[in-house]
């Protein structure tokens, strides 16, 4: 198992915060797709392309934010996690769930 690969199978989320600039946007986020394969929480901002993969979903989508209050909802979406393990592990399921059908939409 690489070094990466262990390191997301330890995780509970993934983050990629970013900001679109005139005449850039962020690229798809394999990273994020990794860690969701290894059932790491995606949480986004609306500026990363792959948000648009998990966005419906039902423990996910609260889970792609607004670049201007990214700090602050991130906070609290990790302390709702710790504070919920139930919650925690649907969410994480999902990631999972969310990267397959990804994996097979795109074959």
């Amino acid at each position: 198992m690489s070094e990466m690969s262990c390191l997301l199978a330890n995780s509970d989320v993934i983050l990629q915060p970013s900001i679109n600039s005139p005449g850039w946007r962020e690229a798809f986020g394999m990273a994020v797709l990794e860690g969701m394969a290894s059932g790491c929480i995606p949480i986004v901002t609306t500026s990363v392309v792959i948000s648009e993969i998990f966005q419906y979903s039902k423990y996910l989508s609260t889970n792609v934010i607004s670049p201007t209050s990214f700090v602050d909802v991130t906070v609290k979406l990790i302390l709702d996690y710790l504070e919920d393990p139930q919650m925690l592990a649907h969410s994480r399921k999902e990631a999972i769930k969310e990267f397959n059908k990804a994996k097979k939409s795109r074959k």
